[in-house]
């Protein structure tokens, strides 16, 4: 029969690796991606978007969890779904290789720095390194069955066996003129150390194309899988597998073989000849087939690939080969695990079993009488079919607030569903994962908490510390809304019950920046019954809206000031700044039953409504993903479908406007990227700017280290944008912008200035500016005009012009190319204006 083949990847490095259960295969390649193949299944593969900007080199599955590297020196990591995407780690240097801990709780990772890092998959803060005596760029990492050791090889043919089993991790043996030296750490060439299934030995290529084996207890070499006449490989070994059960060891050469050897008697029993090298070797879990790939991005698999002989998966695990008294029971007795500070138990390593001249035989009778709980599959490899009681729980992501899963549907007493109702968005908030989250993120810094066992850790950083310095503190609340503004951190929670189910009032908390007595932390209970859904910080004021519609204001001392009911609930949001709050809520029921959203305009001081009533532009299907003020005032939002929309001339009843200005669909820079943006805020330098983290693929909400925030200028899509600069899609859309960005500045003019001289002329400057800018967009578009003869299309031009002195230049511009009865009508509008 011969082998299976597909291609899933361009040409270049390949890498794949099964699914523990063996029900699916992952490749991952060159070009970044990960796909994902259900064996048995005619369906074309998922395709999982890695997260990274350079070639994959290497993956590794668990039983919940599937990682990749690459050169790009970062590390993705997925649920083995595929439908959850994160950035675990990131180096200095391109990635070689990342391996799984037996439990599937640490990822183990060689790069060309002259370290290990070994990082929780959970909690990617918690990191081990293993830096002694390593010199050179780390080309392989494996943990032992166990999981309370580690192999790192580094380019310069060092074996380096490191414990585990204390908070810091000890160098154990390091050994030399073994592996092949490699002169450059993109090597095909293989220096790996393999760990037999049964922990008593590891497998590692040598110089002359051969394979020995090592025990763990002494470290002494036992045996070799020998190259000769007949048999063997005649080029450097690329690759090398034991099979699940220990049975065969496959070996892959530059000389287009793939060998299978017998383990008791370390022959060939299968070869295979390849058109091209394997460059990777992957057994089956339980199923008697083995796959290679190559560097042509194929991916083969050889079905029944042991034809006689015993089965490469089925239990019970065959002995490594050695011939010296070593350990056997010890090294698989104790499953990798996590106790307080020590990340893995140490136990097994104690109590070593002489194994010195145990038959096969011996050992099978030993185990068919009840000595085979040592066997239980404690390296989470996946031998038994039956992998339910090892699989951890996987903490996933909470239903992201503001996504369309978001909307809570809302049933009648028949049960049938009504409508949907949208639930809370707190601004800067994303959902636990891994026991941690950001409960705000903003221009001013972040807020983020660690569960704990019975309280919560609240750390709030800044991105001035000249101005503010970090702090943290123990939270008994378990706050899940904060807000950060310049003057303080609002932090609150909702109703719930305690350990003894005893219910708890729901809790608003105020921390100052400032120490002075002016100023200082103060907490307060809302009345039983009535839960938080929103809340807003400002630099004088404090919002707390709640489930019976109420809106709560209070000082920055907690004074109450005013409490009144809002005309629709229940509440989505709240912002504030200054004396103005801005609140959403759910209102009536769209056509479809969607709830549409309707926003309320609230000035703290005045106690007066400037706004109701209107609505919030959200098309069909879309939800509120956030909201903000922008550092110059002026209240945003940030929609699902991935439109950020500004709201004008809202200080002014009945007057406010919503208006795009940036559609991310429609970016040059998201062409052929699989990219979404999470927002953070606005500013109005260089012409407008949404501040946002670029997540990739299937990330949606940024986790730890916090990402670096980027900024996407304003391009408001009043035309189809052409990308081509000088285009006349590209100054009608420039045109449209600055005719928003004159808006901000006469309504940051007409707000005022608080008597202050020096401010109030620098709007003025700033707004002259943005006049004859906007009239420098004009005058183009009216040049292009001018050369296609459209003469009443440049007169419409000419009639939005605001400074003086543009008609004349555009004058200038209809008498450059001749156009004289538009230049006769640019006099006349000029002499009308000159009259008013």
């Amino acid at each position: 029969m011969a082998p299976t083949r597909v291609t899933p990847h361009r040409e270049g490095t390949t890498r794949a690796a099964y699914s523990l259960d063996g029900t699916h295969v992952f490749t991952t390649g060159c070009d970044g991606v990960v796909r994902r193949f259900k064996l048995g299944s005619p369906d074309e593969p998922v395709v999982l978007d890695a997260l990274h900007d350079d070639a994959s080199s290497g993956i590794a599955t668990s039983n919940d969890k599937l990682v990749t590297c690459s050169e790009d020196a970062t590390v993705s990591i997925f649920d083995i779904k595929g439908t959850v995407a994160d950035k675990l780690c990131r180096c200095s240097l391109p990635i070689r290789e990342v391996a799984f801990s037996p439990d599937g709780a640490w990822v183990a990772i060689a790069s060309d720095e002259t370290k290990v890092r070994i990082v929780n998959v959970e909690d990617m803060t918690r990191v081990m390194e293993l830096t002694a005596s390593l010199a050179k760029s780390i080309k392989h990492v494996s943990f032992h069955p166990s999981g309370n050791m580690i192999a790192a090889v580094d380019t310069n043919g060092v074996i380096r066996i490191y414990s585990l089993s204390t908070e810091e991790p000890s160098i154990l043996e390091s050994l030399s003129g073994i592996v092949p030296i490699l002169h450059d750490a993109a090597s095909k060439v293989s220096c790996k150390v393999a760990w037999h299934p049964d922990g008593a030995s590891f497998a590692a290529p040598i110089s002359t194309f051969e394979v020995v084996v090592h025990e763990r207890s002494g470290w002494s070499r036992q045996v070799t899988f020998k190259s000769g006449s007949d048999g063997g490989h005649t080029d450097s070994i690329l690759d090398l597998a034991w099979s699940p059960n220990g049975a065969y060891l496959a070996t892959a050469s530059l000389d287009k073989t793939l060998l299978i050897w017998s383990t008791k008697t370390q022959e060939v029993v299968e070869t295979i000849s390849l058109t091209e090298p394997a460059t990777q070797l992957l057994w089956h879990p339980n199923k008697n087939n083995l796959s290679w790939t190559t560097n042509q991005g194929d991916l083969y698999t050889q079905e029944e690939v042991i034809k006689a002989g015993p089965s490469p998966c089925a239990r019970p695990l065959h002995p490594s080969p050695i011939t010296t008294g070593a350990s056997v029971t010890g090294a698989v007795n104790g499953a990798a695990k996590t106790n307080g500070h020590k990340l893995f138990d140490d136990s097994a390593l104690d109590g070593d079993i002489d194994m010195g001249s145990v038959s096969d035989g011996d050992l099978n009778e030993a185990l068919e009488n009840g000595a085979a709980d040592w066997i239980d599959d404690d390296d989470g490899a996946g031998y038994i079919p039956n992998l339910d009681s090892r699989k951890r729980t996987a903490e996933g992501y909470n239903t992201p607030l503001g996504s369309p899963s978001a909307k809570k549907r809302h049933r009648s007493a028949t049960g049938r569903a009504d409508f949907s109702v949208h639930e809370p968005v707190q601004p800067g908030s994303t959902p636990f994962r891994g026991g941690r989250r950001y409960l705000a993120l903003n221009n001013i810094g972040w807020i983020w908490t660690v569960e704990q066992e019975d309280h919560h850790t609240v750390t709030v950083e800044f991105h001035d510390r000249e101005a503010n310095r970090q702090y943290h503190f123990s939270d008994g609340s378990l706050f899940s809304f904060a807000a950060l503004d310049e003057t303080g951190a609002l932090f609150a929670s909702g109703m719930r019950s305690n350990a003894e189910g005893i219910k708890l009032a729901s809790v608003v908390h105020y921390r100052p920046h400032a120490s002075w007595a002016a100023y200082a932390n103060w907490t307060t209970e809302l009345p039983a019954g009535e839960d938080i859904q929103a809340i807003a910080l400002s630099s004088s004021s404090v919002v707390v809206c709640t489930s019976k519609g109420y809106v709560r204001t209070y000082s920055l001392n907690g004074v109450p000031k005013n409490i009144f009911i809002n005309k629709h609930s229940p509440f989505v949001a709240a912002i504030a700044r200054g004396n103005y709050v801005l609140t959403v809520s759910n209102s009536h029921v769209r056509g479809n039953g969607s709830a549409a959203l309707s926003y309320m305009v609230y000035h703290t001081a005045r106690e007066e409504i400037i706004q109701q009533d209107d609505g919030l532009p959200l098309n069909p299907g879309e939800s509120l993903k956030s909201l903000f003020f922008s550092d110059d005032g002026f209240p945003y939002i940030y929609t699902t479908d991935g439109i950020l929309s500004c709201l004008t001339r809202w200080r002014q009843p009945g007057q406010a406007q919503w208006r795009p200005v940036l559609d991310t669909n429609l970016l040059q820079r998201r062409i052929g990227k699989d990219e979404n943006y999470w927002p953070v805020g606005c500013t109005a330098e260089q012409g407008g700017q949404f501040q946002c983290i670029i997540l990739k693929g299937a990330e949606r909400h940024p986790y730890f280290p916090r990402p670096i925030t980027s900024e996407l200028a304003y391009e408001v899509p009043m035309v189809a944008p052409d990308h081509i600069a000088g285009s006349i899609a590209s100054l009608e859309n420039a045109l449209a912008k600055d005719k928003i960005l004159e808006i901000f500045a006469e309504e940051n003019l007409e707000a005022g200035a608080g008597g202050d001289a020096d401010v109030e002329e620098a709007l003025q400057r700033e707004q002259i500016v943005l006049e004859t800018q906007l009239d420098r967009s004009l005058i183009q578009l009216m040049n292009l005009a001018c050369k296609a003869e459209q003469d009443a299309r440049a007169l419409d031009l000419c009639e939005m012009m605001r400074r003086p002195g543009s008609l004349d230049a555009a004058l200038k511009v209809a008498s450059h190319h001749h156009r004289l009865n538009l230049a006769q009508r640019i006099n006349e509008l000029a002499e009308e204006r000159a009259i008013i």
